[in-house]
């Protein structure tokens, strides 16, 4: 049976898709003009199949395996044209209960769900993560499911004051002023996993645990693909708005998360090839903090 890629996006999303796909056909047809052909809104030179604007192709799509193909999406039945603002949630500042709270999810997720499939993809009673709610260093009970402490993380991130991605780190990357080699020449020393790690550190110590141990399991998760079903490029896709804080409501707002994509992507992959290195250090921050 063929197995194709799902697109994972909510309904605000898709209209993004769509605005976005009749905004690059405009283009298209500007173009056409300036160059003397014929492009009469609305209608197309005849017999040519039409391609998805530039900006479908920015669309990245969560796989069933590594070995799928990259898919571009066709958005189809969505007739409205305007982005809707999406309303914010009121951030959260980050606080010893906010952290305390992440850390047990990902030690929960560690001791009860490092078999489960799908963990970050999967949607969680909404009802369970928001009534969540824990005393400093304490646990989740045994029971929670798996995915309620995934959905908990990605809630508290995307709410919070701050990206638990240092932003001016995601900014060098946005701007090119940071660049790597491919995954292979990247040693823990030089890649963007540690120098995420360190504008972290000096910004919180307790922060950049959180991230270091957010990481561990990440890179663990993506070492295993045929248990969890998720590779890099699934995870990032999954946690990349709310790690960094995509707002759907800045212009260009498709282009900068499929770039911030990429630096998820990356940082995972370094936490996934670095494994032992990574341990290292979060044992320092853990050994500083106590």
């Amino acid at each position: 049976m063929e197995r194709k890629p799902i697109l994972i996006a909510a309904p605000q999303a898709i209209l993004h898709f769509q605005y976005n796909a009749e905004r690059a056909e405009q283009v298209r047809v500007g173009e056409r003009v300036g160059s003397g052909e014929s492009a009469l809104e609305g209608n197309s030179r005849p017999g040519k199949p039409q391609s998805p604007g530039p900006l479908f192709r920015l669309i990245r799509c969560f796989k069933n395996s590594p070995e799928d193909e990259d898919f571009v999406g066709v958005v189809q039945n969505v007739k409205s044209t305007t982005i809707p603002r999406l309303q914010e949630k009121v951030k959260q500042p980050w606080n010893e209960a906010m952290e305390s709270t992440i850390l047990a999810c990902v030690d929960h997720i560690w001791e009860q769900g490092i078999n489960e499939e799908r963990p970050f993809a999967v949607s969680a009673c909404q009802d369970e993560v928001e009534s969540l709610r824990l005393s400093p260093d304490s646990k989740l009970p045994v029971d929670t499911d798996v995915h309620v402490a995934c959905a908990v993380i990605k809630s508290l991130v995307r709410n919070a004051e701050e990206p638990l991605v240092p932003r001016v780190v995601v900014d060098e990357y946005l701007e090119g002023r940071i660049t790597d080699g491919s995954t292979e020449e990247r040693s823990f020393a030089t890649s963007f996993l540690l120098k995420t790690l360190e504008t972290a550190r000096l910004r919180s110590m307790s922060r950049a645990l959180v991230l270091a141990r957010m990481m561990q399991l990440l890179g663990h998760t993506a070492a295993r693909i045929p248990v969890t079903r998720m590779d890099a490029n699934n995870l990032a896709i999954c946690l990349t708005p709310s790690m960094l804080q995509w707002n759907p409501n800045d212009e260009n707002s498709l282009i900068k998360l499929s770039k911030m994509t990429e630096f998820v992507v990356k940082i995972i992959e370094d936490s996934r090839d670095h494994c032992e290195s990574l341990d290292i250090y979060t044992n320092k921050i853990r050994t500083a903090l106590q």
